[in-house]
């Protein structure tokens, strides 16, 4: 699940991004709705 989720996130910010710490911020708000999400949906 989580090379699906990495390749998803891998098309979707190719060239959209200028620089590294854009690219990193986004990165770890897509990150953090997939571990929220992961939680509610394990006990």
């Amino acid at each position: 699940m989580m090379s699906h989720w990495t390749n998803f996130l891998s098309e979707k910010f190719v060239n959209t991004y200028k620089s590294k710490a854009e690219l990193c911020h986004e990165w770890e708000k897509e990150l953090q709705c997939l571990f929220d999400a992961l939680a509610v949906l394990t006990p």
